[in-house]
């Protein structure tokens, strides 16, 4: 298979991978048309209480389908990321293999792991519900989001720094303007989301992870589909 073969699968598949995880969001609860504002200052508990259902089979069974999605997700991410490598490797494998690696591992934590454990969230409501909770279980539920957070946060922070070094200082199949879609600059526009208004704010604040991705891999799979960009890997060629 030509590398041409490999950028257009891997990016198809990032792109799926990104989109079956906003799925995911909008099945887990981000689907309620409200303001991003009214999402943005919740808690774990607030957050749960606004968009789950207890009384909802039907919704039950979205949320489930939702966190699961996640692993699924994630395998398609780690595909899609065979693309950044191919882009990355003029700046030397090493340096690809590391950005690579650490958003792999990132996005299989941060796609997966965090999805499926909002299938055991609703815990906290179903045993309210039956009398048989406190305070402790919300702190808890939040300790282990908290972890999840920390160990996909930290790959791909390392991972982005690894991203913009090798676009802005060595030469790449990108140009230099693909800096600006690094993954966690996008990421931290994150409370911008607060100021959309009803009813695409909620949806928007809550997948705004896999939207970021979302952008980066459709821009990234454009970009490198043009020949001119791919046919000159040397520096004096990346002028986007």
């Amino acid at each position: 298979m030509s590398r041409d073969e490999w950028i257009r699968i891997a990016g198809w598949s990032g792109i799926a991978g990104a989109g079956l995880l906003i799925l995911g969001d909008l099945l887990i609860g981000g689907w309620r048309p409200v303001s991003g504002g009214v999402l943005v200052d919740l808690d774990l508990e607030g957050l749960m209480r606004a968009t789950y259902r207890v009384d909802s089979a039907g919704h039950r069974l979205a949320h489930l389908v939702g966190a699961l999605l996640g692993p699924i997700a994630a395998i398609l991410y780690a595909v899609g990321t065979i693309q950044m490598w191919c882009a990355l490797r003029p700046a030397g494998r090493g340096l690809a293999g590391f950005v690579c690696g650490a958003f792999v591992l990132g996005l299989m934590v941060g796609g997966g792991g965090f999805h499926v454990a909002f299938a055991f969230l609703p815990v906290g409501l179903l045993a309210e519900q039956a009398g048989a909770t406190g305070p402790e279980v919300w702190e808890y539920l939040g300790d282990v989001l908290d972890a999840i957070s920390a160990t996909s946060g930290i790959p791909l922070l390392l991972g982005s720094i690894g991203f913009a070094f090798a676009v802005v200082r060595r030469d790449t199949m990108y140009p230099y303007w693909m800096v600006a879609l690094t993954p966690m600059l996008l990421i931290v526009t994150r409370p911008l989301a607060g100021w959309i208004p009803a009813p695409v704010g909620g949806p928007i604040f809550v997948a705004h992870f896999n939207l970021c991705w979302l952008v980066f891999f459709v821009v990234s799979t454009r970009v490198l589909s043009r020949g001119d960009e791919r046919s000159i890997p040397a520096r004096s060629g990346r002028g986007g």
